[in-house]
């Protein structure tokens, strides 16, 4: 697929400009959801082939793609035919919050073709631009909090409080992340952000604790860096996804990752999620939380997205 975009318990994928989607399984059975009513399937469906996507965003149960003519086309449970997306600018990239929670304030957001500026909407909602946005190079979303890479890398946030800035307030406009750091890669929890740096660390800061007011050292080697929730995953070559709930200075209730064994990952499906992967063969794996109730651990299995296939 050329382009990837998942939240649990669906994925979505470009393959020459088309949009296909499908569900991830759920103990064996696949998952109820999918934008199109009653074409729930563990391969991918296709469910748009005419308007040349070059980009999309998954959140649960919807989806939208950005077209060669930089429009916004989103579909719903409620409309499953791509639909134009009004009050947008023309956009450049569209990025979603890949939580999966829909009641915790599920968005979507774009970068402005002109400006980089920032524009916010929620599914079926109005889009919104951002007070005073910089100019952005890369957005990451989070149902109470946002951040985004300037052009010259370094990291701004806004939304709840802790942002980075050395206090623990909210801000409806970006304010700068504190202690200068370049930044190549954002994502965004639901307490907290963390930033990769081309030299392959992560840096995290948020609500914690006590708070984490400007960004601690997590982590090094890391060649990619997601969030879904209050989980942090990270990946180096030849090893297994790492995977921690965040509880600040100090990683806490790491998470199993199972089905990627003597596997090599090449890059999450989304920069805010870790529900699909892609490995470094080209071939797509996503995942559901499962249980394992001889030792009450929670585990992410990880199982290979079935071929193509189209559903009359």
């Amino acid at each position: 697929m050329d382009e990837l975009a998942a939240a649990w318990p669906m994925g979505c994928g470009l393959i020459n400009g088309a949009l296909w989607c499908w569900g991830f399984t759920s103990e064996g059975a696949p998952s109820s959801r999918h934008p199109i009513s009653g074409r729930s399937s563990e391969s991918p469906v296709l469910v748009d082939d005419t308007h040349a996507f070059t980009d999309l965003a998954v959140m649960t149960g919807y989806v939208c793609a950005l077209d060669a003519q930089h429009a916004v086309w989103c579909s719903t449970g409620a409309e499953p035919s791509m639909t134009l997306q009004g009050g947008l600018p023309p956009i450049r990239s569209v990025v979603s919050n890949a939580d999966g929670y829909e009641l915790l304030g599920d968005r979507l957001c774009g970068l402005a073709q002109g400006d980089s500026t920032a524009w916010c909407w929620p599914a079926g909602g109005t889009p919104v631009q951002l007070p005073s946005s910089p100019h952005f190079v890369r957005l990451s979303v989070a149902p109470s909090r946002a951040c985004g890479l300037r052009t010259d890398s370094t990291a701004v946030c806004w939304g709840s409080g802790p942002l980075g800035d050395g206090s623990s307030s909210a801000s409806d406009t970006a304010v700068a992340v504190a202690g200068g750091h370049r930044f190549v890669q954002i994502a965004v929890g639901q307490k907290f952000a963390c930033g990769r740096t081309v030299s392959l660390e992560v840096w995290c800061w948020g609500q914690a604790t006590p708070d984490v007011l400007t960004p601690i050292l997590l982590e090094t080697n890391a060649y990619g860096v997601s969030s879904v929730g209050g989980d942090v995953a990270t990946f180096s070559p030849g090893t297994a996804l790492q995977i921690w709930t965040w509880g600040g200075a100090t990683k806490q209730f790491p998470l199993v990752s199972k089905g990627l064994e003597g596997l090599s990952v090449a890059g999450f499906a989304a920069n805010n999620s870790q529900s699909c992967v892609h490995l470094a063969d080209g071939q797509v794996y996503c995942s559901d939380v499962m249980w394992d109730h001889t030792t009450s651990v929670p585990y992410d299995y990880y199982v290979p997205v079935q071929p193509v296939r189209t559903i009359p």
